[in-house]
């Protein structure tokens, strides 16, 4: 890494987000306890159970673990916000039906290419 602060800003989907967020571990160097710790001196709830479980699946974190893990990683709110944003960007994408699908569970004839 090059020193500054791993950003989600280009990922696709959630494994790649959580990829990051490992990333943004790793920057800062910090332990489960030393975050877990700092989540809660910032007033935050971030257990280092609940965040190794996440850290460790591909499915997209809730928004309020995100938000309490780039605070105790030392993420300022400008940061956080463009974690928040990226998080909610890639959770509107992930509901969102492929164009095709949808007519296809509608009963609609798939279209031909």
């Amino acid at each position: 890494m090059d020193g500054r602060i791993p950003q989600p800003r280009d990922v696709t989907d959630s494994a790649q987000f959580v990829t990051v967020m490992r990333q943004l571990r790793q920057w800062a160097n910090l332990s489960y306890r030393e975050l877990e710790r700092r989540a809660t001196a910032a007033g935050d709830v971030l257990p280092r159970a609940t965040l190794a479980g996440a850290l460790n699946r591909q499915e997209l974190p809730r928004e309020d673990l995100v938000a309490a893990f780039v605070r105790a990683c030392g993420g300022d709110e400008a940061t956080v916000r463009a974690w928040i944003g990226a998080r909610k960007r890639l959770a509107v994408e992930l509901e969102s039906p492929v164009p095709g699908e949808a007519r296809e569970a509608e009963g609609a004839e798939p279209e031909s290419a």
